[in-house]
């Protein structure tokens, strides 16, 4: 039998000849243990991005870390009974506030609180932000896989999320809490997702979940930011699920259960949301009405707007850092110099998000251009023009019909959106290149081609423009968006001291994205003709993290604790007090201590300090204007110029001072009281001076925190409290002031009477006098008539026990008085006399006081919030319905698993 011819074909020029991929790389990506190859990864990428604080026992410098939150941490460690038992009065600032309430913090949030409990509060602080970064690559990367990306495109997106500069340069002013939403938002969309395609009861509660966890982190607009997002996305399905099926039925479910998981949110946060909601509504400085505050409706729109992005921070998103920072870096030399020049009045933090993401990103909305490409385009676009405030007519649509948005400041904070948008966009355009791009027409790979090449040239020529003529091309920006400058400061001063010495910075990060971009191209034009493998596409991730590193070090600095935190001899003095946590304190140390709450992170009172949440009813008190700290009504310290750095006390406003239980008076060693140095006590030694630079002075044995009344006045007649108390101090706080404090003083009056229309009063009340230390002011008659002639001698009034949430004191009156205790008044305390629970009344406008029979008589303040322990009751019958259907779910997976072998 004649053998078969084989039939001949006809040969074929390959247009590109096929490298085989590398083996490593693919068996690594096909592997069923990759998630931990890239969790190991991303957490030695971590360690290394934050080895200066790891490997030492260093703590992250951030400043409002420093200023504020330390002292919230350490006081709920040193205060918390394990494991739950929360205290819920903070009254070591600001007259006292509630805990819970004003947020201090991340109280409730789950993740941080063993980290809190094992480590030091400085060193803790650190280690939340560090796993909070490794946190939100591990989230993106889930996430990324939900929305069926590749390994190799998820975890690029997981990458470039995590390192993103608007994430990392958060550590620098310690804001924390914007990082934890940042690193959780993913997992929020995860669950999204897998809701929507399935409809599954469990996806929707872990979504809920995941919202609640979101809300106790706590950042209150963070959250409100990310509820639009979610909402935003849950509308986009929801829309085009009605579009395909033509019918309202199949979308009835999803709606349902997406509404229940908002509720479930909000009910696991309630511990936290509602206490918070309710104080903030009434009892906080932004309770006040509009028609009750003096801004006009510019003034308002202008709040609304500070903080945005503008034209600088918009440039800085394809130049890195072109408009500078503030943020701090020690060198051996000294701390680095600042470099920003911008519209906002300084800049710790960094918008930038990685140039790598933004140009992925605009080859999946370029090419693939599918339906879930353009929403987050859109979803990205809305966060970008949001996030430039007032720098965008469009703001105007957000601030007239978003509910709350003009309430709201620091527009840039929704940037985590515009990442979060371009780091899955990026994912897409990824996986286009991986899979479509060998295969596509030569004609569709030379328009990607092209678009890599531009890229390459663009940043080559601003590479050569920059170095060229940087200096010209910053003060043509200048001249058309000019920076912020401090009263007496010219642009050109700004440019020189500031923007120039920025420009090598730009100018080397130029030419290095040049280089990126060069070899971007390079590598995707062979990889599109089949000429490298896969393993080629993967190395632009470590162009992405070099780009975003660059940044991310400039925001990352290590500080020692002892500097900001150390007992100093005032601290050891005032322990030596008969009551330490008792008598409280006036800082007026001129910035020699570098940390606001200070003393009340070592447990003494003080009569300040740093929040911005505090009471209403204290603010006005010390008569706070707007969002100013300026503590002009109740001290001044004048400098003398011909004297160097020399102070002179010119105002201590003693009245106020007393009435708000202040023992001691802290000042820099380089303050002279003058006038006031006769009435007060100094207690520091000489040698105690040139330790630490501080003077510490006792007021008289009068000023104290609890005393008796038996003489009143009622200040109904007069609208507030407040309102007697200022009027009837009105002569002397414009007599006894001297120096410019004066004129502020008086033009603060005259605003306030003619805005009060309070004319009239003034000229009666300005006739009366009023001894703090004999007659309290009360807005109700306490049932007794007031005895300016009451004997008062063999009286007393002593605090016996001090805690938290419970004071106790010690009453012998020889008639009917009233007990005044000087911790600002909140509806949850109560008061009990000789265990018999009395009305606790507002007493000196601010304070509290409860009346007593005469005899002796124990007294009990004690703090007991039925909001709280209804909100608590919420959230963990919430947090238990999520545990309920966790195990079911998996009770049933097992089952289901069972009958299956069976």
């Amino acid at each position: 039998m004649a053998k078969k011819k084989k039939k001949k074909t006809p040969l074929q020029q390959p247009q590109s000849k096929a490298i085989p991929a590398v083996p490593g790389l693919e068996s690594i990506l096909k592997s069923r243990y990759y998630v931990l190859y890239y969790a190991v990864f991303i957490f030695v990428l971590t360690v290394i991005l934050f080895n200066e604080f790891i490997f030492s026992n260093k703590m992250l410098f951030s400043s409002d870390f420093i200023n504020a939150s330390c002292y919230f941490r350490e006081f709920w460690k040193e205060h918390l009974d394990f494991p739950f038992g929360i205290p819920l009065w903070s009254p070591m600032i600001f007259g006292g506030m509630p805990f819970v309430d004003a947020f201090h913090s991340d109280i409730f949030y789950p993740i941080t609180y063993p980290i809190k409990l094992a480590l030091s509060i400085p060193r803790a602080f650190g280690w939340s932000m560090l796993i909070h970064v490794f946190l939100a690559g591990l989230f993106m990367y889930a996430c990324a896989r939900t929305f069926k990306m590749s390994r190799l495109a998820a975890s690029f997106a997981g990458i470039f999320y995590m390192f993103a500069p608007y994430l990392v340069s958060m550590v620098q002013p310690g804001h924390d809490g914007k990082m934890f939403v940042t690193a959780l938002f993913p997992l929020a969309m995860l669950f999204l997702e897998r809701a929507m395609n399935d409809h599954k009861f469990l996806d929707f509660t872990l979504l809920g979940a995941v919202i609640g966890l979101i809300v106790l982190t706590p950042h209150p607009q963070m959250s409100y930011f990310m509820l639009w997002a979610v909402g935003f996305y849950f509308g986009f399905r929801i829309i085009f699920k009605l579009i395909e099926r033509r019918n309202i039925v199949p979308i009835i479910r999803p709606g349902l259960l997406f509404v229940m998981a908002i509720v479930l949110g909000l009910f696991i946060s309630a511990i936290q949301f509602y206490p918070s909601y309710r104080y903030v509504k009434e009892y906080s400085p932004r309770a006040i009405e509009e028609e009750e505050t003096e801004m006009t409706e510019a003034q308002r729109y202008a709040y609304a707007t500070s903080w945005s992005m503008n034209s600088g921070e918009l440039v800085s998103q394809f130049i890195p850092n072109f408009i500078g920072t503030n943020a701090k870096k020690f060198t051996a030399t000294g701390e680095a110099q600042h470099t920003y020049w911008g519209q906002n009045v300084f800049k710790d933090n960094s918008e930038y998000i990685g140039i790598l993401p933004i140009f992925l990103g605009l080859i999946a909305i370029i090419f693939v251009r599918n339906k879930r490409t353009w929403f987050f385009m859109g979803l990205a676009l809305f966060a970008l023009i949001y996030a430039m405030g007032g720098s965008t007519p469009l703001y105007r649509i957000f601030y007239h019909l978003i509910p709350n948005v003009k309430h709201l400041r620091a527009a840039s904070m929704i940037m985590f959106i515009f990442s979060f948008s371009f780091c899955l966009l990026a994912g897409f355009g990824i996986d286009y290149l991986r899979e479509a791009l060998p295969k596509l027409k030569d004609a569709v790979k030379r328009k990607v081609f092209l678009f890599s090449g531009i890229a390459a040239g663009l940043y080559g020529f601003l590479a050569v423009a920059f170095s060229l003529a940087g200096k010209s091309i910053m003060k043509a920006f200048a001249s058309i968006s000019p920076p912020y400058t401090p009263q007496g400061v010219s642009i050109d001063t700004i440019l020189e001291y500031r923007a120039f010495p920025n420009l090598g910075d730009i100018v080397i990060g130029l030419w290095i994205l040049a280089a990126v971009f060069v070899l971007t191209y390079i590598i995707i034009k062979a990889y599109g003709n089949r000429t490298i493998g896969l393993w080629a596409l993967g190395i632009i991730v470590f162009f992405g993290i070099v780009d975003a590193w660059r940044i991310d070090f400039k925001f990352i600095t290590t500080t020692s604790p002892e500097q900001y935190f150390a007992t100093n001899n005032v601290v050891s003095m005032m322990r030596d007090t008969d009551k330490p946590y008792v008598d409280r304190l006036l800082d007026a140390d001129r910035g020699v201590l570098r940390n606001s709450n200070y003393f009340a992170y070592h447990d003494i009172p003080m009569m300040f300090g740093y929040h911005g949440n505090q009471m209403k009813i204290y603010d006005q008190y010390w008569f706070r204007q707007g969002k100013s700290n300026d503590h002009s009504f109740i001290y001044r310290i004048e400098n003398d110029p011909q004297q160097g750095n020399r102070g002179n006390m010119v105002w201590l406003n003693t009245p106020f001072i007393g009435m708000a239980g202040v023992k001691y008076l802290v000042t820099d060693y380089m303050t002279d009281l003058g006038v006031y140095r006769d009435s007060l006590t100094q207690i520091s030694q000489n040698s105690d001076l040139q330790a630490d630079g501080l003077i510490l002075y006792q007021f008289p044995d009068n000023f104290k925190r609890v005393r008796l009344y038996h003489d009143y006045v009622l200040s109904e007649d007069y609208g507030h409290g407040v309102d007697y108390l200022r009027l009837v101090y009105y002569d002397y706080v414009l007599r006894e002031a001297r120096g410019e404090v004066v004129n502020y003083l008086r033009m603060l009056y005259d605003e306030y009477i003619l805005h009060g229309e309070l004319e009239n009063e003034l000229n009666y009340l300005r006739t009366l006098q009023h001894d703090w230390t004999r007659q309290v002011v009360l807005e109700k008659d306490p049932g007794f008539a007031a005895d300016s002639a009451a004997v008062t001698e063999g009286e007393y009034a002593e605090i016996a026990s001090y805690d938290t949430d419970e004071v106790v004191i010690n009453v012998k009156s020889n008639t009917d008085g009233i007990v005044y205790f000087a911790g600002c008044y909140y509806p949850a305390w109560k008061a009990y006399v000789n265990g018999e629970e009395a009305e606790v009344l507002l007493a000196n406008a601010a304070f509290r006081g409860v009346v007593v029979p005469e005899g002796e008589h124990e007294v009990v303040f004690r703090y007991e919030s039925e909001v709280y322990n209804n909100s608590r009751a919420v959230t963990l019958a919430s947090s238990a319905f999520v545990v309920l259907v966790l195990a079911f779910s998996l009770f049933r997976c097992r089952r289901v698993e069972e009958k299956a072998v069976e």
